[in-house]
């Protein structure tokens, strides 16, 4: 995931824009986004919206 950093994201985006409150839960929980948690991008987007 290393060189996939903006797809990974994009691809977040997609999904909270479907089913906000679930994948924003999943993206804060699941190990699979542990190498990007710290990524700015990342954090504004699963962490802007305080109703998860």
């Amino acid at each position: 995931m290393q060189g996939e950093i903006d797809g990974a994201i994009e691809n977040v985006q997609k999904a909270i824009d479907i089913a906000p409150r679930r994948c924003r839960k999943e993206a804060k929980c699941n190990p699979d986004f542990d190498r990007i948690q710290d990524n700015e991008r990342f954090r504004a987007l699963v962490y802007s919206d305080s109703q998860s």
